[in-house]
């Protein structure tokens, strides 16, 4: 995931933000997160916000941290947790909700943004042989994207896709 991680940020101009989603450490060799270290060799410049595949833990760069104003004295967020090294500082691992410290300072992403993702991310689960998807709670706008996306090209997968609570059902009920 490092290597996938540098060459992106070196892809992108100064200022904006490596963003990804998806990885679970236990399935790597070495079987835990990535280090606050190697985030910051890779990504000096950029800052890095990595969210576990779970939405549990998201992973960041000091730049990050720094920008979300997280230092040794920030206290844990009720229901969330911010790691800290042996000498407490923050390690760059934010827990829960901790991770909307870094996450309600990302720039939000546009609509193109979330249907070039949707797009990829259909064609890498085709490639990985998957036939069908269930999502089990999804905004109603990620329902319109690929709908939107369906109409122009049609999906590679079949999607079962759930409404989640709230505004969003109550519009489609």
């Amino acid at each position: 995931m490092l290597t996938q991680v540098e060459i992106y940020a070196n892809q992108i101009d100064t200022g904006n933000w490596v963003i990804g989603r998806g990885w679970i450490e236990k399935k790597w060799p070495e079987a835990r997160f990535p280090t606050i270290q190697e985030l910051d060799q890779i990504s000096p410049d950029k800052p890095v916000a990595l969210e576990r595949a779970d939405g549990h833990a998201i992973i960041v760069n000091s730049l990050a941290l720094q920008m979300a104003k997280i230092d040794r004295d920030t206290p844990d967020p009720i229901g969330g947790k911010i790691d800290k090294d042996q000498n407490g500082n923050p390690n760059g691992v934010l827990i829960d909700k901790a991770s909307l410290l870094v996450e309600s300072i990302i720039p939000k992403r546009t609509r193109e943004d979330d249907k070039r993702a949707l797009k990829v991310g259909l064609e890498r689960t085709a490639k990985m042989g998957w036939t069908q998807l269930h999502d089990a709670g999804s905004p109603l706008s990620d329902f319109n994207l690929l709908k939107e996306i369906y109409d122009e090209e049609g999906l590679p997968i079949r999607i079962q896709m759930y409404i989640s609570d709230g505004e969003d059902a109550i519009k489609v009920h």
